[in-house]
């Protein structure tokens, strides 16, 4: 059996980038679990600002073939006085090139890349995947075949505040509905500027599912929409 070794950050990001330059398996763990925004059902489920976070015991485990876009991403947390666990085992790159297959690794995602909407700043990601996950609360089915996506990225959140330094999409999408073009040149300077933020010493692990249905009430706007992380990674 391989021993896991919890390196410090600096080190554990210069073993992430040789490794993934390669791409083939990878094997990870992560600990300090926590939900974004709640169950899925609260509405907010990126909580900018650092409130509604769910936090617990917990541990996600990464094992994936981004080369066959294959094998299972796991993770759960126990919170609430309940234990909410996502499983990721069915990968898809929906006909998108960056998502190379359903597994990708090293690229940015977010911000203003056109990979993904624009809820973070550009942000460095060692490996993504896109899929389809089960949720599961106590064991018990919670969330059935839902959209999901992962990364391992640099740090976006604050691990003591769990903020995130950015205003969020909103103007960026008020201004397109106005086709505003100023606006919009605007509003993705401030998305670029963000970008400053993003703590590159740091990693951190992010699972989501989503609904099919929409809500336009939600952010994002999805009926459901439950939000794991993770923000110790050990790389085995």
């Amino acid at each position: 059996m391989r021993k896991l070794i919890v390196f410090t950050s600096t080190v554990l990001l210069l073993l992430a980038s040789a490794a993934t330059m390669a791409g083939g398996r990878y094997q990870l763990t992560a600990d300090k679990g926590y939900l974004v925004g709640g169950d899925g059902t609260t509405g907010n489920s990126f909580r900018y600002d650092g409130s509604e976070i769910w936090a617990g015991p917990g541990q996600a485990v990464i094992n994936v073939d981004d080369k066959k876009n294959t094998d299972l991403v796991m993770g759960s947390v126990m919170t609430h006085g309940h234990t909410y666990t996502i499983v990721l085992n069915h990968f898809d790159g929906h006909g998108k090139a960056f998502m190379d297959g359903g597994i990708a690794h090293d690229l940015y995602i977010h911000g203003t890349t056109g990979h993904g909407p624009p809820v973070l700043p550009k942000v460095y990601t060692y490996l993504a995947g896109w899929g389809h996950a089960n949720v599961y609360k106590d064991g018990v089915l919670l969330y059935k075949d839902y959209h999901a996506h992962f990364m391992l990225t640099q740090g976006t959140r604050d691990k003591t505040t769990h903020k995130v330094a950015f205003a969020g999409p909103k103007k960026l999408m008020m201004a397109k509905k106005s086709g505003n073009k100023k606006a919009m040149m605007a509003a993705k300077r401030e998305i670029i500027a963000a970008e400053k933020h993003i703590n590159y010493r740091t990693m951190q692990l992010h699972v989501v599912a989503h609904s099919a249905k929409k809500n336009k009430r939600h952010f994002p706007p999805f009926e459901e929409f439950i939000h794991f992380m993770w923000d110790e990674i050990t790389w085995n």
